[in-house]
């Protein structure tokens, strides 16, 4: 199934302090920062900006939110993220393919997001995968 053609909408977000604060206050850690007095916010995120993005997602899959599932994640840091900032975080489709399983059919998709700065350098690249019981439906 040739997923190329399907277009995911960019997604632009100002990395918020207050967010990365209240983030690194769940892990019961403290904010870091680097000698010029930059906020960095703790690895992993920016991973919740995909998850908000989800059903836009799921939506141009025409996969019910009740089939959905998430596989798991790697992410790629090619620099430190910092807190003001702003992301643009750019999603195409890697690959799909199906299984089957006892509860029947899943697809199972990979989702490359690559978030850059606003000088359009790469910061981190993530790959998903997301799973779609029942499989998906394209003709």
């Amino acid at each position: 199934m040739d997923l190329s053609t399907i277009e995911l909408p960019d997604v632009t977000f100002t990395v918020e302090q207050v967010k990365a604060a209240e983030f690194a206050s769940a892990l019961d850690t403290q904010l870091a920062t680097e000698a010029d007095g930059a906020v960095l916010v703790p690895i992993g995120m920016v991973f919740f900006v995909l998850c908000r993005d989800s059903a836009t997602i799921f939506e141009r899959l025409g996969v019910r939110w009740d089939r959905a599932l998430f596989g798991g994640v790697r992410l790629e840091y090619a620099r430190q993220i910092r807190a003001g900032e702003q992301l643009v975080a750019r999603s195409r489709f890697l690959s799909y393919r199906e299984r089957s399983s006892a509860e029947g059919q899943l697809g199972i998709l990979e989702l490359e997001t690559c978030y850059s700065a606003s000088d359009g350098q790469l910061v981190l690249r993530e790959v998903s995968t997301l799973i779609a019981r029942g499989g998906l439906e394209l003709s």
